[in-house]
């Protein structure tokens, strides 16, 4: 079951740059993507750090970049400042937690020029500083890293007017491999080290959590306090290479018991739905069944997110909710060849397919394409079972999967189309599990 927070604004379609309202009882998705820029989102740390001091100048692991701000642009920035000049404070996305599967799914988007005159940096980083500056062409030098996650991360900056808040942001090293190893939520202090004009550095540390890689972000605030929902992030646990994959396929039969032959879309639609029956039977000899949980590493608060498995983690533990169970077929169905699509629902999730190809736009426009399949009758019902239930909330959610269809967000009231294809596209990578063979 998904998590009962439903009324969310939507993240940014890549080709589009202002936010749709989402409604109050639907989760909405889109077909197109845009990494969020954190500093929308971030939180402003208090003057309660630890002790300032002097930072080490030298360090063979640290990352370098330097840029200034536009002197014709700077000239439009209100001298409205929230600190003194002089003085800077540490902003945090994620309300302070650090989510593995966020930065894991989303290292592949391709990154904009900041969108604000005081943005200095990587648009996306999730840590970074405010800070005032002193004087006009005041030069900054930040350094940001942590003992286990991530390696230091520098940046250099020039800011040319004075009295004025920039927000900085380095691009941050992260240790990938270790992130996707997270599997229990730790503490983990974040080291924020700035020098300004020159000035011997100061440094200030900030505690925050790191969840586990299985915590699944479905939203999170704006710099309102609106939720922002990003649910296409489900489409990271859709692993098609995962190892496991071939050996699924290849324990396929056709209704002969031979070894199924998966030809995708050269076949026709009776084809194409033999070759997922095959699948679904190779999975039900291996006992999986249904098991409802979602509930996350820790407890939720301005960010929401659910407990999704892996490929591994699902085919090792023989459980799925409906969302795991989802991911998985998606999974293999997308290493056949065949477009899939998620079926997201304020409470629900089921998965979809089309069982033809189309020659002129891989877009869905008509729910005759689509042929929905609910994966929670694995170990509990049939195929025909599983089609049927798909059938029937394909009838339900009619009138609105038709609005999402027609919708450039593939989203409507009480429900949402995720295209996997769309979210590869733009720049969705899957987690992988390190230890898969």
């Amino acid at each position: 079951m998904l998590v009962k927070h439903l009324s969310f604004f939507c993240l940014l379609l890549i080709l589009l740059t202002l936010p749709m309202p989402a409604s109050s009882q639907g989760w909405t998705v889109q077909p197109g993507i845009a990494k969020p820029a954190s500093s929308k989102g971030w939180t402003v740390q208090p003057d309660t750090a630890k002790p300032a001091t002097t930072a080490d100048e030298d360090s063979e692991e640290e990352t370098a970049d330097e840029t200034d701000i536009d002197d014709d642009n700077s000239d439009d920035i209100e001298k409205d400042s929230p600190i003194a000049p002089g003085e800077w404070k540490i902003l945090l996305d994620m309300n302070n937690e650090i989510y593995p599967s966020w930065l894991l799914s989303t290292a592949g988007m391709k990154s904009e020029e900041p969108n604000e005159e005081n943005e200095l940096g990587d648009p996306f980083g999730s840590i970074g500083i405010m800070v005032c500056s002193p004087k006009d062409n005041c030069s900054v030098n930040l350094t940001i890293s942590s003992a286990n996650i991530l390696r230091p991360s520098k940046f250099q900056a020039v800011l040319k007017k004075s009295g004025i808040t920039y927000f900085v942001r380095p691009s941050l090293d992260f240790d990938y491999n270790t992130l996707a190893e997270v599997t229990q939520p730790f503490p983990e202090n974040i080291k924020v080290s700035v020098s300004i004009d020159g000035k011997p550095a100061t440094e200030k540390l900030e505690t925050v959590n790191v969840r586990a890689v299985n915590d699944c972000i479905s939203s999170y605030p704006d710099e309102d306090g609106n939720p922002i929902e990003v649910n296409w992030t489900f489409a990271a646990y859709i692993n098609e290479n995962h190892p496991e994959i071939h050996r699924i396929m290849s324990e396929a039969k056709d209704a002969d018991g031979n070894p199924m032959t998966f030809a995708a879309y050269q076949g026709d639609k009776e084809t194409v739905l033999a070759e997922v029956e095959s699948i679904w039977n190779a999975l039900e000899r291996r006992g999986l069944r249904y098991s409802s949980i979602t509930t996350p590493s820790l407890a939720e608060n301005a960010v929401y997110s659910q407990f999704v498995r892996r490929v591994g983690e699902v085919l090792a533990t023989e459980q799925a909710n409906c969302v795991d169970g989802s991911v998985l077929m998606a999974s293999i169905l997308r290493r056949m060849g065949l477009d899939v699509y998620l079926i997201v629902l304020p409470e629900h999730m089921f998965l979809a397919i089309k069982l033809e190809e189309d020659d002129d736009d891989d877009d869905v426009t008509s729910l005759k394409e689509l042929t929905g399949i609910e994966t929670t009758e694995l170990g509990a019902g049939s195929f025909e079972d599983a089609l049927s239930s798909g059938e029937e909330q394909m009838k339900e959610i009619a009138r609105d999967l038709k609005a999402a269809l027609k919708d450039e967000n593939m989203a409507a009231e009480g429900c949402a189309v995720v295209d996997i294809a769309n979210a590869r596209s733009n720049g969705v990578l899957p987690l992988r599990e390190p230890n898969a063979k």
